[in-house]
């Protein structure tokens, strides 16, 4: 049990890795690990803000804390629109390690230096 503001006592459900998804063509999908400074000028497609659950947001204050201002390249409100930009390989974008594990087709999946998704109850 993990005990939260208030008295409120949550329960972690799971917790998962950060990783980048790359088109499996761009040059940093070799690398062994990812830091928001490698990603600096790499076009980004993320979650629209407000209809985010808050999993970019993850990322988008690990860029902020390493002093990087992240190439946001598009905001989709669905993942899979997302998913299609970096399968055709005009842009990249982060997912917790449950999509990373599904090896999409013409992708590669890099850890990258966030704080971790935890999904709690």
């Amino acid at each position: 049990m993990l005990p939260d503001m208030d008295g409120l006592e949550v329960t972690e459900l799971w917790t998962q890795e950060w990783f980048a998804l790359l088109p499996q063509s761009h040059p940093l999908a070799a690398r062994q690990d990812l830091a928001p400074r490698d990603m600096a000028d790499v076009p980004l497609a993320l979650g629209v803000r407000q209809y985010n659950s808050g999993g970019h947001a993850i990322v988008e204050a690990a860029f902020e804390k390493a002093g990087v201002l992240p190439s946001v390249w598009v905001r989709a409100q669905r993942r899979s629109t997302m998913l299609i930009l970096v399968t055709s390989g005009v842009a990249c974008t982060f997912v917790p390690r449950a999509v990373a594990d599904m090896n999409l087709p013409y992708t590669a999946s890099v850890p990258f230096e966030a704080p971790a998704l935890r999904i709690v109850a």
